[in-house]
């Protein structure tokens, strides 16, 4: 089987299991970050989320072609903690009672034009 095709099914079992969990809609956001010189904020758009799933996809069906590192701040290139592997997924959850926001992320990227593809439940 090639490496797509596992990441598609990966992908399909991870939907199914965030619907089975709970009621909340999954949503998905693809970031990518065109500069090795600076990370890239995950949103801009205020989103309370208890986890998100960062993915190390260019796409839905394109893989990386490096690391991809995920931090809390986009400052500069060392706060960028969280590696993301190419076609691998790294899932951050909230302590509990506690919760993210998504634009306390940001990306950064060893290859221009790598990514991530991002799925969270927002808290309604």
């Amino acid at each position: 089987m090639k490496r797509e095709d596992l990441i598609k099914i990966a992908m399909a079992v991870f939907f199914l299991v965030c619907i089975a969990a709970t009621s909340l809609p999954v949503r998905q956001v693809v970031v990518i970050n065109s500069s090795t010189a600076l990370p890239v904020a995950i949103t801009n758009r205020s989103v309370s989320v208890f986890s998100v799933t960062f993915w190390g996809l260019r796409g839905d069906r394109t893989t990386n072609t490096s690391c991809v590192w995920i931090g809390v701040t986009g400052t500069n290139n060392t706060a960028q903690t969280i590696p993301v592997d190419p076609g691998q997924w790294v899932t951050v959850t909230a302590a509990p009672g506690t919760k993210f926001n998504l634009t306390q992320f940001s990306l950064d990227v060893g290859t221009a034009n790598d990514g991530v593809v991002v799925h969270y439940q927002p808290e309604l």
